[in-house]
């Protein structure tokens, strides 16, 4: 399902002492205030049945960006256990799972980049 995230922004902006309304598609706005988290789709593999399409195996990158190595990973593990194994419905996407296929990190210039990806099965 290409519209995956708008469920995921939902949910990053939904958890308790994440970053708020800091959470965006694809590139913040310049000088958007650390902490941050970026999200993009990286593929999508529809599900074919003798019956048509039967769902989506979508592969979604999310980014956390912080100034602070600790908080960067404790951000990270509240946006895996977010998402790792959980199903939803919101509005038209139904999520049948959601399972961690990798984390990386990075620092550039002005922050620490914690990267999990994920792949969601939808309808």
């Amino acid at each position: 399902m290409i519209s995956i995230g708008t469920f995921i922004n939902s949910v990053l902006k939904n958890i308790p002492g994440l970053v708020g309304d800091n959470v965006f598609p694809i590139i913040a706005p310049e000088k958007t205030s650390l902490p941050f988290i970026v999200y993009n789709r990286d593929s999508i593999d529809p599900q074919y049945s003798n019956d048509g399409l039967s769902g989506n195996e979508v592969t979604e990158t999310i980014y956390i960006l912080s100034d602070d190595y600790s908080q960067s990973v404790d951000l990270a593990e509240k946006v895996r256990f977010a998402f790792e194994t959980k199903k939803a419905s919101f509005n038209s996407i139904i999520v049948k799972n959601c399972i961690l296929l990798d984390t990386d990190e990075a620092y550039n210039d002005y922050a620490f980049i914690q990267k999990l990806t994920f792949k969601f099965k939808t309808n």
